[in-house]
Parts: C-alpha cells; structure tokens; sequence
C-alpha cells in the first residue's frame, strides 16, 4: 500500500528520509538548493562513512548552476561516502532510505516548501514488514536514470580490516571521480556509470528480510502433506523475491512480481535468484535459471 501525502505532512516525509537514513539516502531532484535546515540534516551524516548517498539532479544544460549551485557541490563533497550524477531531461523527483521512498513533486528547494502547493506519494516503513519490495518500479526506475547519467562525483571510504577482518576501522575517503569543473564551464563530459565508484549493493533493492515462519508439529506437517497431493506442485521459486511457485520457465515471477515486472516488460532485467532451484544467482525473464540448472 502507499499513502498521499501533502502539506506539512510531505515536508516531515522528506525530512524523515534524510534525516534517519542508516545505511543509504538517494535524492533524485532537478534543483538543489539546500538553505540551513536542509544543511543540518544532512549534517547529521557528514561523518558516518556506512552510509553511502547519491544525489542525482539536472536541467540547465547551458548553465548547470542554476540546478545545483556551486557552494552546495562544496557542501556534499565533503561527505565521506556520495555520488552525484547529472542527469539533463531530469524533471521527476524521488526521495529514499532505506527502508522509505517518496515519489513526489516537490523540488529538493527551499523555496518550494515554503511556497508552493505539492503533493506525492509514501510508502512507509511500517509497511515493509511483510518482506514485500516497496515501491519496486519506482526505486528501480530511479537506479536506471541514474546508471544512464553522468556521474560527476564520487567519493569512498577507506577501511583497516582487524580482528581477523570481522571488524574495521574507517581510516578516511578518497576521491574517485570529480569533473564538476567541466560540468560547471559547460565541458564535454566523459560519460561514466555512477555505480563504477559506490557500492552498487547497498542500491539493489529495499529491505527483504523474509518474515519467520512458525515450525509445524509432526501432526500439522502430515495434514499438510495430504493437503499438498491436491494442489499444484510449488517446485519452482520467484526469480525474484524467491517465493515458490510452479516450476514454469515460461512464467517465472509470483503474481506480485510479475505486475511490477510487466510495468516495464524488459526480458533483460537482472533478477536475483534462480527459478529452479531457488539459489542466489544473477537471472532474468530470458533466462531465468543459473547455469547448473540449465545444463542439467
């Protein structure tokens, strides 16, 4: 389910996102203009390396600062663990964490919190905890346009492995990538994926920790197993969110799935586990079993 959102209601939403991210914090928003409060809440996170951000924003090909300007390209390269991505016929706008995501019309500018009349729609955090992928389409969606802009800067931390590498200490970050100068004086830009200098795991997808099942007696399992002789064979697993299904090459996502999948119809989407026998392996609709499976 997702809820709509408007008024103070949205501007608590936004805040709520960056403010209480643990681990990741997109901002997709074609201008940027952050005045003190949105610098505090940031600020919050200027000195934790676990959570990685991107920001992802556009417009004004012929004067880019007018989109991000460049005291605030200042402010978020000192974070020790971003990505900034320009991204030139951008005009929607999508906040996230992890474990929230906002599609809305709202402008990350101070100026249109204050004035302007904006709504969208949430999803909440309380509602993840089925295991369901919230806002899959839209959280996907958003990793694409990135992939497909420039990424212009990318910063990453540095660890000191101890403890026989079951702990680390975070020794400082190093820039990966910076052609903000080009992109500001209006340079050819040498197009790089976002994803080739930031962690691309912490941005597959939401939260999906399986919901714990409640172990059956010995009683309750035989009934099941006579129950099961008269229904379809679930022999076969989502490709991916893994919940069994009918081994069926041909229809290999859960209903659920399928209707987020089918919004975009690529064959050639990337899924995370094979319809056969259910590991973690990199398939798709075209190929929806790992390799083992297939030559078996």
């Amino acid at each position: 389910m997702a809820k709509f959102i408007a008024g103070k209601e949205l501007v608590e939403a936004v805040d709520e996102i960056i403010y209480n991210a643990k681990s990741r914090l997109l901002i997709i928003s074609p201008y940027i203009r952050l005045d003190s409060h949105f610098k505090k809440l940031f600020e919050k996170h200027r000195s934790n390396s676990e959570i990685e951000i991107i920001i992802g924003f556009g417009k004004n090909e012929e004067n880019v600062s007018r989109s991000l300007n460049y005291e605030d390209f200042e402010f978020f390269k000192d974070f020790p663990n971003i990505g900034i991505v320009y991204i030139p016929n951008l005009h929607a706008k999508y906040y996230s964490n992890e474990k929230i995501g906002l599609v809305t019309s709202i402008n990350l500018l101070d100026s249109s919190f204050k004035n302007n009349i904006e709504f969208g729609v949430l999803g909440e955090a309380s509602l993840l905890g089925n295991g369901d992928k919230f806002d899959l389409a839209a959280f996907d969606y958003s990793i694409k346009i990135l992939k497909d802009g420039y990424a212009v800067f990318a910063r990453r931390p540095n660890y000191k492995k101890k403890l026989l590498g079951l702990a680390k200490d975070y020794v400082g970050s190093a820039v990966e990538w910076d052609i903000i100068e080009d992109l500001i004086n209006n340079k050819r830009l040498e197009r790089h994926n976002i994803f080739e200098f930031l962690d691309k795991e912490k941005f597959v997808t939401f939260d999906q920790s399986p919901k714990p099942k409640r172990q059956m007696s010995e009683h309750q399992y035989n009934v099941q197993k006579v129950k099961d002789r008269h229904s379809p064979v679930n022999d076969g697993y989502c490709i991916r969110c893994k919940e069994q299904i009918e081994l069926n090459t041909n229809k290999p996502y859960c209903y659920n799935c399928f209707r987020t999948w089918a919004s975009y119809a690529n064959v050639d989407y990337p899924e995370n586990f094979c319809h056969s026998c259910g590991k973690e392996e990199r398939t798709s609709m075209e190929k929806p079993k790992c390799y083992p499976c297939y030559s078996s």
